[in-house]
């Protein structure tokens, strides 16, 4: 009998542990539900904020690249070589402020309408061609040559054009970015055996050391804070472009060595 008191009292006391711990469990789940919702406002915040901002930067942001290039095409007058040798200066530096307020308006844009993308059949060469376009006169600054694939039949995907566009221009404004002077990027598409295409972006760039690769995605990253002063940028390009593809079934892979190069690569649904 003095057994079954002392195993009645002991189950008891292992009851009244459980019972605490069980109050305990459920404080620590309240306390972490309060604290989710806290960082889902703040994050909500942080989103706005970097939307309403932008908004306000890029409104008088264009109407200064618009009077400057008045000024430059001389319709406020005649411009002397040494003005327009500013005046050019001045103009490339505000595309560069327009290129980072565009990357925070994306940025702000996949927080806020995460669903999935409508899917239309397109011609991939015609959207690579047109992100070209943009990059090429970056690109001739520097002259850096630009191999794409031309004079191939039509490869028919299935893609958001304007978003898959985005992606192209991500892309390549960092190859050009990070490419020295007389240097390469080259495009390829390789059809693959389960329906897709593949396609890659290649320079002989600066390239990215085998132990920051894993963190190029995410956002606000910047490999060196002395590479992020040195070629600009908030480090979100990269991580907005992993996105889009990530909405098309994807991932974008990199291949890299530190002083040779660097290529990116993804793939899309072809055409059914």
């Amino acid at each position: 009998m003095a057994d079954l008191a002392a195993l009645a009292i002991q189950n008891a006391s292992l009851f009244e542990e459980l019972k605490r711990m069980n109050r305990n469990l459920r404080k620590t789940k309240l306390a972490l539900e309060e604290a989710n919702r806290e960082l889902k406002s703040l994050d909500q915040m942080k989103t706005n904020l970097l939307s309403n901002v932008s908004h306000e930067l890029k409104t008088p942001m264009v109407a200064v690249k618009g009077y400057t290039s008045m000024v430059l095409k001389g319709k406020a007058g005649p411009v002397v070589p040494l003005q327009k040798e500013y005046l050019e200066i001045a103009l490339r530096n505000v595309h560069k402020q327009l290129d980072l307020i565009d990357d925070l308006l994306n940025f702000s844009r996949l927080e806020t309408n995460g669903q999935a993308l409508s899917l239309e059949r397109m011609d991939l060469a015609e959207v690579l061609n047109e992100s070209l376009q943009l990059i090429r006169p970056k690109a001739e600054e520097k002259g850096i040559t630009i191999a794409a694939p031309a004079g191939l039949e039509p490869c028919r995907v299935l893609a958001h054009r304007k978003k898959l566009g985005q992606v192209f221009d991500n892309l390549f404004s960092n190859a050009v970015k990070f490419t020295p002077e007389r240097g390469n990027i080259t495009v390829r598409f390789k059809d693959q055996k389960n329906g897709r295409v593949l396609i890659s972006v290649s320079d002989t760039g600066i390239g990215i050391p085998q132990q920051k690769q894993g963190k190029i995605f995410d956002r606000f990253y910047q490999v060196e804070s002395s590479e992020s002063r040195r070629y600009g940028g908030f480090g979100l390009g990269l991580a907005i472009a992993q996105d889009i593809v990530k909405w098309h079934g994807s991932r974008i892979r990199v291949t890299s060595r530190s002083g040779h190069g660097t290529e990116f690569s993804f793939s899309l649904a072809k055409e059914e």
